[in-house]
């Protein structure tokens, strides 16, 4: 039903919309101009689970996005994602991932072996391909600066067959 497909789109997008202070379901309900049945309704053929379960599942996910993304603390993540406490915080999630917030972050940089800045390194990485045996850093995404560098000579090793910009 496109109907339903729409409403709970926007039952998300108002949820994702206040994290920080999570509504009632009577003040999401009214903002929708619905019923609170026909929410649960939706939430549940849509979503399947209540309003409430879907909205602490959107605030949890949120809160692993700033763990991941973010160099936050627990302190200031659990009220920015409407939990009262960090305490009550780390009992949700411990529920919902099977692991404290402090774990999940330290497992994550460990498997990135990163300590400081995860997100500066994921940008670098994902930019950047560092040729093993030559000195000169290779583009990945831009074949046009490669081409450029190739043509003016910028390479130190413009005749080298890794820096053939048809073989990236």
């Amino acid at each position: 039903d496109g109907k339903a497909i729409s409403t709970s789109a926007k039952i998300v997008s108002i949820m994702q919309e206040n994290l920080d202070i999570p509504l009632p379901l009577r003040e999401i309900a009214e903002s929708l101009n619905i019923p609170q049945r026909t929410l649960s309704r939706i939430c549940n053929t849509v979503y399947g689970s209540s309003p409430m379960r879907l909205y602490l599942r959107i605030r949890l996910q949120a809160s692993r996005n700033f763990l991941f993304y973010e160099e936050h603390s627990i302190k200031e993540i659990a009220p920015a994602t409407g939990f009262s406490s960090p305490a009550t915080f780390s009992r949700c999630f411990m529920a919902q991932f099977g692991q404290a917030p402090s774990q999940f972050r330290i497992g994550l940089r460990k498997k990135q072996n990163l300590n400081e800045n995860p997100e500066i390194h994921r940008l670098i990485r994902r930019d950047t391909e560092v040729q093993p045996d030559e000195r000169n850093v290779v583009l990945k995404n831009d074949k046009g600066l490669n081409e450029r560098l190739l043509k003016h000579g910028d390479c130190n090793t413009a005749k080298s067959p890794h820096n053939n910009v048809n073989n990236m």
